[in-house]
């Protein structure tokens, strides 16, 4: 007899770790979030995976409509979401003294990078924190430049690009830096903020009728 082509069934998204590419992620309006994000809708454009001592984590590049992009991560245990933007060379040396920026650099002892306030614009002031103190000096990571989530994988993989990264710790306690210094030199230095994942006012598929 005749038969019925199956419907398919519509995907549903309750959390970031459940994104795909082409996925929409509306934010709500709060002071806490970035010009850029606050109260807008953004678009997933890719899905990475960062492998730290074998634990893998999925990055998602967020793009908005103005063509910018962020970062995010999403941290399943405390409920929250590290959005992150890379910033310049020039911004960098704007933002912190070059003398005490190359401090964070050197593995020995602790330490405290301080802001210059007065250059850091209205755009940029809820990516920033007034001081960071560092609490990771010279770790060692990989990326993989697509989605682990169902693949994983596994000691033979040879496709990973090896990393070294610092992390400091804004004195706010949800802004952070983030540092990767990959093989070939280049040097990608990323403003972040942690956020509670309750700031998405919603999740659309891109794949919904």
């Amino acid at each position: 007899m005749f038969g019925r082509k199956k419907k398919k069934t519509a995907r549903s998204i309750t959390q970031f770790s459940e994104l795909d590419v082409g996925d929409l992620i509306v934010f709500k309006p709060r002071e806490i979030l970035p010009v850029g994000i606050n109260d807008e809708t953004l678009t997933v454009e890719k899905v990475g995976t960062y492998d730290h001592n074998g634990s893998l984590t999925s990055d998602f590049t967020l793009t908005h409509s103005s063509g910018e992009r962020f970062s995010a991560v999403y941290n399943e245990e405390e409920d929250t979401v590290t959005l992150g933007q890379k910033i310049s060379r020039q911004e960098v040396l704007s933002i912190f003294d070059e003398n005490e920026f190359a401090d964070v650099f050197d593995e020995g002892g602790s330490v405290t990078l301080n802001s210059i306030l007065e250059s850091v614009t209205d755009k940029r002031r809820a990516w920033v924190a007034d001081t960071y103190d560092r609490t990771v000096a010279a770790g060692v990571a990989y990326y993989y430049d697509d989605d682990r989530r169902k693949s994983g994988v596994s000691q033979f993989e040879d496709d990973s690009l090896p990393f070294t990264y610092f992390e400091l710790e804004g004195s706010n306690q949800h802004n952070s830096l983030s540092i990767e210094i990959w093989d070939d030199g280049e040097t990608d230095v990323f403003c972040e903020v942690t956020v509670k994942a309750n700031v998405v006012e919603t999740f659309l598929c891109h794949d919904s009728e």
